[in-house]
């Protein structure tokens, strides 16, 4: 992690290198034991503002809920990371994920059913749900462009609208 930290703070290591780097790590995963941490990792981590991180978390997912709450057909989850959107059908949710994917907005699809024996409230659940994160490096401006877009993926099929409670 502190390499891809690196990487990402435009350290000087080139793409291929640092990706040729992470999988030769990942691939050694599976031929070591698990260790102690080390000295280096245990000083990084007392050195993290996690309440303050924890504080931003918390309020980005107030800021998320609220401004998707807004959003005519969609029932709104918060949870502990982030918020999850519960819409209409399948079909709605997968062409949001869709839309926020071109807009390099990455949700997830928590506990996936399709092929598993499952309660049909729960398969139609993980059919219909997608979770928004909520990273605490992001700002409400953030928050507000995420629940712009589920609204605007939602408007080319003429259905929300942001700012427009559900009466």
């Amino acid at each position: 992690m502190y390499l891809k930290s690196e990487y990402l703070d435009s350290a000087d290591i080139d793409k291929s290198t640092f990706l040729r780097l992470y999988a030769s790590m990942e691939k050694e995963f599976a031929h070591t034991m698990p260790a102690r941490i080390s000295a280096f990792s245990r000083s990084l981590l007392e050195s993290l503002p996690v309440h303050e991180w924890r504080r931003r978390r918390l309020s980005n997912i107030d800021c998320l809920a609220t401004a998707i709450n807004l959003i005519r057909g969609l029932i709104v989850l918060p949870s502990t990371f982030g918020v999850v959107a519960l819409f209409e059908n399948h079909d709605q949710r997968e062409k949001v994920r869709l839309w926020l994917l071109e807009s390099r907005i990455y949700p997830a699809i928590l506990w996936p059913m399709d092929n598993m024996d499952a309660a049909p409230v729960d398969r139609d659940f993980s059919q219909r749900m997608l979770f928004l994160h909520a990273d605490p490096r992001w700002r409400e401006r953030d928050m507000h462009r995420v629940a712009e877009q589920v609204a605007a993926s939602l408007n080319q099929r003429g259905g929300a609208r942001v700012g427009q409670p559900d009466r």
